[in-house]
């Protein structure tokens, strides 16, 4: 019995060393559950988190005797573990959400709930903003670069943008000068993927500026 509980306190010291290097915020929900089913998948602790477990009875009765139950003490042993690791893994803008919570499965459930209002309403939003992206007047690489970050973040919300729809969406965004290589991207028989596009048009925006520094040169003589 005293080795069972002395294992118990072992393993739940070890969770709480565990180092963390995602804390939780508005933005990277996806990320941060990875890490902690990691963590805790690692020590077998999933129970923790799962809401079909059943808690052990903390008092048993053998032959008319009624004790302690020591499958309960290991349990509430680790969820305290793991409730401090949790809480200590939160952002300041989620912990107060969390402050009527008890054990480590009302931490689970109530992030769970919270983000999964959030991220409906994030991945709408995010939509939105990809479809307004034009190039205008910015560099190539820093147009490609603003909607790649749009489409990291529907990735981490779980709604990743497929490659095509990636792609189609750096081609409507492209003023008039790009229309006739757009017209060769959608055109080739062979579909270009998302480097190709993107080594395509900087190759063209290259040219062009050539021609534009060309021009003025000869506007110069």
């Amino acid at each position: 019995m005293v080795s069972e509980v002395s294992m118990t306190e072992n393993s739940a010291k070890s969770f709480t060393n565990k180092s963390i290097s995602i804390r939780l915020d508005d933005t990277n929900y996806l990320l941060w559950k990875q890490h902690i089913i990691f963590a805790i998948e690692s020590l077998a602790l999933t129970d923790h988190i799962d809401s079909s477990f059943s808690v052990p009875d903390q008092h048993i009765s053998s032959e008319g005797t009624r004790r302690v139950n020591l499958e309960y003490t290991r349990f509430k042993q680790e969820d305290i573990a793991v409730f401090s690791w949790l809480l200590s893994s939160m952002g300041p803008s989620i912990l107060p959400s969390l402050v009527n919570c008890k054990n480590a499965l009302q931490i689970w459930e109530k992030v769970r709930q919270i983000f999964s209002v959030t991220s409906t309403t994030r991945v709408m939003h995010l939509h939105c903003s990809l479809k307004n992206i034009q190039k205008h007047d910015q560099s190539m690489r820093d147009y490609l670069a603003q909607i790649q970050s749009v489409c990291d973040s529907l990735a981490a919300c779980g709604n990743p943008l497929t490659e095509t729809m990636h792609i189609s969406t750096i081609l409507s965004g492209l003023p008039s000068e790009y229309e006739p290589v757009v017209a060769v991207i959608t055109s080739s028989q062979q579909p270009y993927k998302l480097d190709g596009v993107a080594s395509v048009l900087l190759d063209t925006e290259s040219r062009q500026l050539e021609i534009l520094a060309q021009d003025s040169i000869a506007n110069l003589v």
